[in-house]
């Protein structure tokens, strides 16, 4: 078929209804048509699977991922969340919140079977208050919160928070695909340890859970050796805020009858008729 392009177009070129009015589009312009469909649907079949390739099977580098992790979290003037405690030792699960204001404001409350403790910084003193004993500790404040926990407990969060935390610290980190959490996708990436630099004091590796389109670290799982003993933990972090705290969140107040002292005794188990374990104190001092 051959044609010729001309402007306006021919009106011998249209069809023409009842009334003599032209119609519809001039051959040259059916021909244009034609053609583009037959660009554009080789094309779009070509892009459709490069899109899903890149976004389900390509994926980031783990370093470039862990990177963006560590810049988010450094630029935090403020963060909370609630973070659930699962371990394979009964007594190291339980739940914790966190609420964090740079740059040495703190409230850490612990609930759980064995470790119900409440630690708070409110810039120029520091409490740890453990209420089986009734008893709390007051220290200075330093300038900086630490990478740790009083008792020296590591805490990666810490870390991240502080803008301590080089990505080469973080060991050799594996890419373990992507997977939906709390309806979003999240990277998994397994970091192993270099003498338990994790900032999880005797882990031997870790799977973090990154969410692919704000960094933030939603779930960790651990494999810890304690001595001999090796323990799988879960931590499960909820209801990430980086909204400024509600006042008063680092004040406290210590409760009724609760003494300070030097040294914390320490809880004693005993087990009643039932065979359940209650608490009662020692003499026995940290």
């Amino acid at each position: 078929m051959s044609w010729r392009l001309s402007w306006p177009p021919s009106k011998r070129r249209l069809r023409h209804d009842s009334r003599g009015v032209a119609r519809g589009r001039p051959e040259w312009g059916r021909v244009a048509l034609r053609t583009i469909k037959k660009l554009v649907v080789p094309l779009a079949l070509l892009l459709i699977p490069a899109f899903f390739v890149k976004r389900y099977l390509v994926h980031p580098s783990p370093s470039r991922i862990l990177t963006k992790t560590i810049r988010r979290y450094s630029t935090f003037e403020f963060y909370s969340d609630t973070t659930t405690v699962r371990s394979s030792i009964p007594s190291l699960q339980g739940t914790y919140e966190f609420t964090y204001a740079r740059p040495n404001r703190l409230r850490v409350q612990f609930r759980g079977l064995l470790n119900d403790e409440l630690v708070v910084a409110d810039g120029t003193t520091l409490y740890v208050y453990r209420p089986a004993v009734n008893q709390y500790r007051a220290a200075p404040a330093p300038q900086q919160l630490p990478d740790e926990l009083p008792g020296g407990q590591p805490m990666l969060k810490l870390s991240l928070l502080n803008g301590t935390m080089p990505v080469h610290r973080l060991g050799n980190a594996r890419y373990r695909g992507r997977a939906k959490w709390q309806g979003q996708w999240v990277h998994r990436l397994r970091v192993e340890a270099e003498d338990g630099e994790l900032g999880e004091g005797g882990v031997a590796d870790m799977v973090l859970w990154i969410g692919a389109e704000d960094s933030l670290i939603y779930r960790s799982d651990t494999t810890l050796a304690l001595g001999t003993q090796t323990v799988t933990q879960s931590l499960e972090h909820g209801d990430i805020s980086t909204a400024p705290p509600p006042a008063g969140a680092f004040i406290f107040e210590p409760p009724e009858g609760a003494r300070p002292v030097a040294r914390f005794q320490k809880p004693r188990l005993e087990s009643d008729t039932d065979g359940k374990a209650r608490r009662g104190t020692s003499e026995m001092q940290d």
